[in-house]
């Protein structure tokens, strides 16, 4: 906008906004990462403008997701076999003293489905209580609410400091991406790394192993500190394989018998 002798948000137009986007098609391919420049566009202009604002926000049209996309975002879980081989990978990814903090945060990252930035500020004794995980998500505001299997709780209430994963000594953003680091290695090492999917994969994998347990996406989304309508969004083809698995458990009615119901299980 100063290029443009233009200093004022007042001063931006619609024809600025749709020139200042028309490049992000070539410098970000993702559909998924020109979305979020877009959430943060219009979080700026909001914040800014007042009388233009109305023409601003119609000029950022909507940005289709592409068919690529799509798959890149479904829902990709490990499967037990996979969770094991990651185990068997960290003390070989890792030295011996760093071995029990990683196989710790991996635990209950699959378990709870934490994101990384919320796993990393876990906080001993505000966070846990009574073999409860309650706080509020750090991306959404809304509340986490699960009960912990109690030799987790143990471990995670193990050690002296106000953090289990964190020391508090360095910018908790830098402490994210370092373990975003650690735990892409790990992956890598053990043959299960996908590109552009890292710390989210042991979110969709404790969720796929409560629906397979038999919850409700709106019990999901309660555990995972997001609306209904999100938890939908995200994991409903998981919810639907989920759904099928179970049905092959449902009694049958047999023509070849027609006074007895064929079990299929």
């Amino acid at each position: 906008m100063s290029a443009r002798s233009k200093v004022f948000p007042s001063l931006i137009t619609s024809a600025d906004v749709i020139e200042f986007r028309a490049g992000w098609e070539r410098a970000w391919p993702s559909a998924t990462t020109r979305q979020n420049a877009q959430q943060n566009i219009r979080s700026f202009l909001r914040t800014c403008c007042r009388e233009n604002l109305n023409d601003l926000l119609a000029a950022l049209k909507t940005i289709r997701l592409s068919k690529v996309d799509k798959e890149r975002l479904e829902p990709k879980p490990f499967t037990e076999k996979e969770i094991k081989v990651l185990f068997a990978q960290i003390p070989k990814t890792f030295p011996a003293e760093k071995v029990a903090v990683v196989t710790l945060l991996v635990k209950f990252m699959i378990a709870t489905g934490v994101a990384i930035r919320d796993t990393v500020q876990l906080d001993r004794h505000r966070h846990l209580q009574y073999g409860w995980l309650r706080f509020d998500r750090q991306k959404t505001g809304r509340s986490v609410v699960q009960q912990l299997d109690p030799t987790l709780y143990a471990e995670l209430m193990e050690g002296e400091g106000k953090y289990v994963f964190w020391d508090g000594k360095y910018q908790v953003t830098s402490e994210v991406t370092t373990w975003q680091d650690d735990l892409r290695l790990l992956m890598q090492n053990a043959g299960l790394w996908i590109e552009g999917n890292t710390t989210h994969r042991f979110r969709d994998t404790a969720v796929d192993f409560w629906l397979g347990e038999g919850c409700e996406l709106t019990e999901v989304a309660a555990m995972l500190g997001d609306t209904l309508a999100v938890a939908q969004r995200h994991y409903a083809n998981l919810a639907s394989k989920r759904m099928q698995e179970r049905l092959k458990n449902v009694p049958v009615r047999s023509w070849a018998n027609p006074r007895r119901a064929r079990m299929s299980c």
